[in-house]
Formats: C-alpha cells, structure tokens, sequence
C-alpha cells in the first residue's frame, strides 16, 4: 500500500545508517588520539591536541547535528500525510 511515506521512511533509514557511521568514525578518531585529547567535565565536545583531528570530530559532529534536524522534519512530514498515534508513557 503507498501511502506517501516511503520516500521519507526510506530517507529516515538512509540518515540514520549515515549518523551511525559518523558516530563509529568518531569512536575511531578518539582512539587514534589516544592520549592527546581530553573530555569536557561539562559533557561538551572534546579538546583534541592536533588541530586536524579537532575539526575532524566538528565536522562530524555538525553532520550528525544537520542530520537529526533532517530526520526531525521527515517525520513531521510523516505525520502531517499519516498522523501516527499518540503514547504517554509516564
């Protein structure tokens, strides 16, 4: 049956698979740098001692950024063709 939300469901999957490679790549980075970053006490990004690997994670870090904005408005759009169901789980 289409319905109208293949396109972003699929779109949603694809971005998704892309943040999590970003996310491995980022576990990477820090450990090649073992040792030569360091963690913000206040839960912020990292402090890395080379300069290329220190925009190596932001740009990363902005694409995962960029990317969760992209999956927010897919499904928005989702909801607005075929509102989905409400849950409160509290």
């Amino acid at each position: 049956m289409d319905n109208g939300i293949e396109p972003y469901e699929i779109d949603i999957r694809t971005t998704d698979q892309r943040c999590n490679e970003l996310a491995g790549a980022m576990l990477d980075l820090a450990e090649r740098n073992w040792g030569r970053w360091r963690g913000d006490p206040a839960g912020g990004a990292p402090s890395f001692d080379d300069p290329i690997a220190a925009a190596a994670y932001h740009a990363m870090s902005d694409e995962i950024a960029k990317a969760g904005e992209k999956m927010d408005g897919d499904m928005k759009a989702m909801d607005r063709i075929l509102p989905m169901a409400r849950f409160n789980f509290r």
